[in-house]
């Protein structure tokens, strides 16, 4: 997957790591992290081919034990024609919220 964004339009982003053929992890300077999953549409009315599907890294304490997981979440973002359009959307998206 080769992403075409440019570096210096994502100020809010620390790092980006690829995850399979259609996800990426993005660690945000908030300290934030989400994984972001380009899926495909096959059946919705959508006027998208690819939409993204988020999950944010959260943690809690049991018993001080910590344990960290992926909770789905919803963002009104974007989606793409291409799997990389559909992730370079979502990039725009967590770096200007």
């Amino acid at each position: 997957m080769k992403l075409s964004i440019a570096s210096n339009a994502l100020n809010n982003i620390t790092e980006i790591w690829a995850h399979g053929e259609n996800a990426i992890m993005v660690g945000l300077k908030n300290g934030n992290r989400y994984r972001v999953i380009a899926i495909r549409n096959i059946y919705s009315g959508s006027q998208y081919k690819f939409a993204p599907f988020y999950e944010v890294e959260t943690a809690v304490t049991i018993q001080e034990k910590a344990y960290s997981f992926w909770a789905v979440v919803s963002l009104p973002s974007e989606g793409g024609e291409t799997i990389e359009h559909c992730l370079e959307n979502a990039l725009r998206f967590l770096n200007a919220n």
